[in-house]
């Protein structure tokens, strides 16, 4: 691969995925697998975006809510850090969430996962 990476690729593997999701796979693991892109794509775009700016990533876990940190003290930048955070809050759940430990399971649904595609383009598209 030459030139620099397409975190925005990540979403169209997404929406890709949700148009024509592998036969035998269940919907809910598409649906998790799809927040989970939509995540890494808005915060790689972002990454790759505000360390032109200044910020200095330490390649750990505290990068997440330290991008979120200095987006936020960026003039305009609340808003897409608020985002950012809905999405990486998203990406937890999917990731991490199991329904079967839960009284009440609260599928991730289809709908929910076009709604954090959504996102993502909009809080990559505010770059």
């Amino acid at each position: 691969m030459t030139g620099p990476y397409c975190w925005e690729c990540l979403l169209d593997l997404a929406d890709s995925l949700l148009g024509a999701p592998p036969d035998g796979v269940h919907p809910e693991a598409v649906y998790r697998t799809v927040i989970n892109r939509a995540y890494y794509a808005a915060f790689g775009a972002l990454s790759t975006f505000y360390r032109d700016k200044g910020w200095a990533p330490r390649g750990g876990a505290e990068d997440h809510s330290g991008l979120r940190r200095y987006v936020s003290r960026r003039r305009g930048g609340r808003l897409q850090a608020m985002r950012l955070r809905e999405l990486y809050q998203a990406r937890e759940s999917a990731d991490y969430d199991r329904p079967e430990d839960d009284d009440e399971p609260l599928p991730i649904t289809e709908r929910y996962a076009r709604e954090m595609v959504a996102k993502a383009r909009t809080t990559i598209s505010c770059k």
